[in-house]
């Protein structure tokens, strides 16, 4: 072997170890065994082709002429080509975005004479945006082998979506904006002035009653008032409306007037509330009074809120006083209040949480208190972190960075309320709240479940309005509600459903299992706001008679007294027309199942023929004085009458069976059961005489 063959030998060799060596740095695998060198480079290519036709967007190159060299499919696809082949030779101006062809040129222009990255937003007509789509572009140069700027490589990313975003999110914020200046102006204000009104007349007022009446408003409007503030507050630090102050003030003076503010809350719940503040602390310090105050108020009011009886304490320790002119000072506020689970700290500085949702009312509010406390400890610099064991307490621990000033001396006396932190001084420290039962004492025990006091107060007084004889016990909680059931008999417990510390629904699920409770027999109605299908039946299954929605009607108590206490039914009225089309509504029959007309004709001829039978089998019941069997003849015949067009037969089963599953003897039923006959025999002659007008039914003899 010559040199020379030896030599190109050696050189095919080191060629092929090298080619190999970067198909593995590539592919991250060995070429397979047998596989020459031109081979192994057909398959780098391929391998690299095939990941830039797969990388998500478009990606194109083209030359120091504008003049396009490659693309991968999504480019060429956008491009209306079929193939990425097609692209090379061509120009911006052969392109579906041609209009925008000077614009794209210009940018590669200044890739190539800058060497420099560009990031920018590209709009342009394309295949999958006839109309014009939006694509973020970042083009770099294109080098060759010895580094040298040959023209421009591109990748491009669809935003058109993201852009429609936020212009759709820019018009929703516009729109809330001005949902929050209408609120301001159409809602806040006049509700001021309401209170303001309520607190007139109330302060006037001389019947109890009455004045009652209008402690329940004032509580309502206020709710709304304070509800509307955490909003706009809650707007405007979204906004930055509110610029961050940097004024001196006399920091004790600021905490007394918030313990002062909150304090008529704490006295309703009978509350200790309290506050500590180390006396090397001084008097004057500098941050913004309004933030601080109102972070306070807000703290102070959430513990009130939450603590059922012990204390709330503010408690103000200087953590560094060493600096001539910063102080460190360590706020905590502290309550014997319910706690906060472990899984719901991460949750309560979000805004809208709460740690009771709206329809278990225990707790009220919007949500937003704590997410504004953060807010505003944040906008002064400062920490805030919480500890908190249920059913014992919870301490939040605010550290925040204050400013000395130069002399202690206060010019500006402004004060709390000044700032803007007040709110009108409740109308419940001046009126008792409550509707005595002294007074009300007759024949009737009746125990009212419910944590609300409003909404107690409304049902008591609904008691009143409805003219019965009772003596109205409450309980504001499921414990409560269960110690008195099983130390007290009663005629009749109305219970809401959203207790604070249980389930509505347990309450007679545990009465009526078993037979030894002295509240056994006892007629449960449920009470809640939230009235739904499901919730409906998961009460009737818990044992409540029916599920009544607030606000509750004098005459629907009444009528429930009468009824499921001294077993009354009033007397049935019969209807008095007997229009045909009323007794059988073909057109409704038609609605009920799909407006199907023969298969509604068939149902009623179904109806007619098992009718005489299902009469019987309630006969039978009502004779036998068998409820059950009765309830279940009756709810099985109105499951049949839900597909058919006979709105007074169904009417007459439902009013009779809804009676029978609150009843226990069959002997009140016999008005309803007559007034059941009579449709049903309504129904069959209509029938019989429908079908001999159509000539399918047997002539008259």
């Amino acid at each position: 072997m010559s040199d020379v063959t030896e030599l190109k030998l050696r050189l095919l060799g080191f060629l092929e170890d090298t080619i190999a060596k970067q198909y593995k740095e590539i592919t991250g695998q060995t070429p397979k065994a047998g596989e020459n060198s031109v081979q192994i480079l057909n398959d780098t290519i391929s391998f690299l082709l095939r990941i830039i036709h797969r990388v998500p967007g478009h990606i194109f190159w083209l030359d120091s002429n504008n003049v396009y060299l490659g693309c991968n499919e999504s480019h060429a696809k956008n491009a209306n080509l079929t193939s990425v082949s097609e692209i090379i030779g061509k120009t911006n101006r052969d392109m579906p975005w041609y209009e925008q062809a000077d614009m794209l040129d210009e940018i590669n222009n200044k890739v190539i004479q800058t060497g420099n990255l560009y990031q920018v937003e590209e709009f342009a007509i394309t295949a999958e945006h006839p109309e014009g789509g939006v694509y973020l572009s970042e083009k770099k140069p294109l080098l060759n082998a010895n580094g040298e700027i040959i023209g421009v490589l591109g990748i491009a990313m669809d935003i058109s979506k993201q852009k429609e975003l936020e212009k759709q999110l820019k018009i929703a914020n516009e729109l809330k904006n001005q949902f929050v200046q209408n609120m301001q102006h159409d809602l806040r204000t006049p509700t001021s002035g309401s209170m303001a009104m309520l607190e007139y007349l109330a302060a006037r007022e001389s019947d109890p009653v009455k004045k009652q009446e209008l402690a329940m408003l004032y509580k309502a409007a206020k709710r709304i008032y304070n509800i509307c503030n955490e909003i706009i507050d809650f707007e405007q630090i979204a906004q930055h409306k509110n610029p961050i102050l940097s004024k001196k003030f006399n920091l004790h003076q600021l905490v007394q007037e918030v313990i002062e503010l909150n304090h008529p809350a704490a006295k309703m719940r009978d509350l200790e509330l309290t506050y500590i503040i180390d006396p090397k602390i001084p008097q004057a310090v500098i941050t913004d009074p309004k933030r601080l105050g109102r972070l306070l108020i807000n703290l102070i009011g959430n513990a009130i809120k939450f603590t059922e009886k012990g204390h709330v304490t503010l408690e103000i320790k200087p953590l560094d006083l060493s600096h001539p002119h910063k102080i460190l000072l360590e706020f905590q506020i502290s309550d014997t209040g319910i706690g906060i689970p472990a899984d719901k700290k991460d949750l309560i500085y979000e805004k809208f949480s709460r740690l009771n949702p709206a329809n278990q009312g225990h707790y009220l509010g919007s949500g937003l208190g704590l997410n504004i406390v953060k807010h505003y400890v944040q906008d002064l610099k400062g920490e805030i972190e919480v500890k908190s064991e249920v059913g014992k307490g919870t301490t939040f621990f605010i550290t925040l960075p204050l400013q000395k000033p130069l002399n202690q001396e206060i010019r500006d006396q402004t004060t709390v309320s000044q700032e803007g932190l007040s709110e009108i001084e409740p109308l419940e420290s001046r009126i008792i709240p409550g509707i005595s039962a002294e007074g009300q004492a007759g024949e009737l025990e009746i125990l009212v479940v419910e944590d609300h006091k409003m909404t107690m107060i409304a049902t008591l007084m609904s008691l009143r309005d409805a003219e019965v004889s009772a003596k109205p016990t409450t309980a504001e909680n499921f414990t409560a509600a269960m110690k008195l059931l099983r130390e007290k008999r009663f005629d009749l417990v109305i219970s809401d459903l959203g207790l604070p510390d249980g389930d509505g629904c347990d309450i007679p699920r545990i009465i009526k299992a078993d037979p030894q409770e002295l509240n056994y027999k006892t007629p449960f109605f449920a009470l809640t706001a939230h009235s739904d299908r499901s919730k409906k039946e998961e009460t009737e299954t818990a044992g409540f008679i029916l599920m009544l929605t607030k606000p509750l009607a004098p005459a629907r108590i009444k009528a429930l007294i009468d009824l499921h206490v001294y077993n009354k039914i009033p007397e049935k009225e019969t209807p008095i027309s007997e229009d045909d089309n009323e007794i059988i509504d073909l057109e409704l029959g038609e609605e009920l199942i799909g407006q199907r007309e023969g298969l509604a004709l068939e149902l009623l001829n179904m109806l007619a023929a098992e009718l005489p039978k299902e009469m019987l089998l309630i006969q039978d019941a009502f004779e036998h004085n068998n409820i059950e069997r009765l309830r279940a003849e009756l709810h099985k015949f109105k499951g049949g009458l839900a597909h058919c067009g006979t709105p007074r037969l169904q009417t007459a089963v439902a009013e009779l069976e809804g009676l029978a599953r609150n009843v226990v003897k069959v002997a009140p039923l016999k008005s309803y059961l007559e007034t059941f006959y009579k449709e049903a025999n309504l129904f069959l002659d209509v029938h019989a005489r429908l079908r001999r007008k159509a000539g399918t039914g047997p002539e008259e003899e």
